[in-house]
């Protein structure tokens, strides 16, 4: 019995021996070169579909030589890749497997950074965990003076950290899809106007190095936007989750196609009219009640008052035929809004906003659609970009607010938050 326990611990220290000889074996052999590892990822993303710059992957963190180390987990590699020969480039964050010796063994997802189709990112330089890239728009013959910096290790803004745990754990499922990390990554866009003639990036003493036209700047990782003043910097705040449908929707997607999702949705959507047609059968249901509690009234009433139209540019138009018949109590009836407190009328002239309600669909009679016109002379429409949609082909973003401008809040009658979709 003494006997075998021995023999099981000289085994155990034989074991533990030869385990740790091999985890410091690569330091007396041979081990494989970064360029060797940069022909693997060149030939493993070709049969993906994407042309790889050989001289565009930079490993982000030293290979994790030794049997040990090598099994504990991946390295992040980021490479400059376009997905054809004549197209523009972008960069693709991916994590690789390597062996004791640092040969490449497999390769993660290609996860995409910036998807602009109008931007040629080029060569990125950086070191571990942090990189950027100068941008050479597609579109015009401008020079480029854009340098983007993307950081993996970014801490994520103090807003997302206030949000709801749902939020977050959506946030974090949003991330694992679309870099293949938990955790938010930071970027900074900086700008030189005008376009300098002249634009180089590299790195110096731990710093990004920035040349523009003989001017300097050096960019520190802990501090990436003290910048000087003729070199302007913005942050890209993280997005906010949708609600948990349209979420959802958008990361199955992501998975299996567009083309899949429409079938699931055109599949649901013929399922719950059908359902949803049926009981509108049973009841008799032709949409008054539903119409009036969205409009905020108790019942549906006829439009008394009459609109004058504009004969210079026929403002209001005439009303709106009904297509379902019998008509409800103001169906098509342009309602005007001048005296609503909230929307200003001009004096002498007719309501700024009219409103109306028409059913769409005979079968269907509580399908509704709500409509909104204004004098075109009055009222302006502006754009403002959010920090998602649209998507932009040169990667650039907006705040997704109103100018706090006295000037231009005063003025403001309504906003809306649709119709963008990556």
């Amino acid at each position: 019995m003494g006997m075998a326990k021995r023999l099981r611990q000289v085994l155990g220290v034989i074991i533990a021996s030869v385990a740790f000889a091999a985890a410091l074996s690569v330091s007396r052999g041979s081990v494989t070169s970064a360029s060797e590892r940069n022909v693997g990822v060149e030939r493993a993303l070709h049969v993906r579909g994407l042309v790889v710059d050989r001289e565009g992957v930079l490993w982000l963190e030293r290979p994790p030589y030794g049997v040990l180390s090598s099994v504990g987990g991946s390295v992040p590699v980021v490479v400059r890749a376009a997905p054809g020969p004549d197209e523009p480039h972008d960069i693709y964050l991916l994590a690789a497997k390597l062996s004791p010796e640092g040969v490449l063994l497999t390769l993660g997802r290609a996860h995409n950074l910036t998807q602009t189709s109008a931007v040629d990112e080029q060569r990125p330089v950086g070191f571990g965990g942090v990189f950027a890239f100068v941008e050479q728009a597609m579109l015009s013959e401008d020079r480029p003076n854009t340098v983007r910096l993307i950081d993996l290790a970014g801490a994520g803004s103090s807003a997302s950290a206030q949000w709801p745990r749902l939020e977050r754990a959506k946030a974090t499922v949003s991330r694992l899809q679309k870099t293949g990390r938990a955790g938010a990554l930071s970027r900074v866009a900086y700008s030189v106007q005008p376009a300098p003639k002249q634009l180089s990036l590299s790195v110096r003493d731990g710093r990004f190095h920035i040349v523009a036209d003989g001017r300097h700047a050096d960019i520190a990782r802990g501090t990436p936007l003290d910048v000087p003043a003729w070199l302007s910097c913005e942050a890209a705040p993280e997005s906010r989750p949708g609600n948990l449908v349209p979420w959802a929707v958008d990361r199955v997607r992501a998975e299996i196609g567009d083309e899949a999702m429409q079938t699931i949705k055109a599949v649901a959507f013929s399922a719950l009219d059908l359902v949803k047609s049926s009981t509108e059968e049973i009841t008799g249901d032709t949409g008054e009640d539903g119409i009036a509690a969205d409009l905020g009234q108790e019942s549906l009433e006829q439009v008394t008052r009459s609109v004058p139209v504009d004969p210079e540019i026929g403002f209001p138009p005439p009303p709106l035929k009904p297509w379902v018949t019998p008509s409800l109590p103001g169906e098509g009836v342009w309602n005007p809004k001048d005296s609503d407190p909230f929307i200003h009328s001009l004096p002498g002239l007719p309501a700024t906003f009219v409103t109306t309600f028409i059913r769409s669909d005979r079968r269907r009679k509580v399908t509704r659609v709500y409509i909104a016109l204004w004098d075109p002379r009055l009222v302006q429409l502006n754009m403002m970009a959010g920090l998602a949609e649209p998507k932009s082909a040169t990667g650039a973003t907006g705040p997704g607010l109103i100018p706090r401008e006295p000037t231009v809040l005063r003025r403001v009658a309504a906003a809306m938050n649709s119709g963008f979709q990556a």
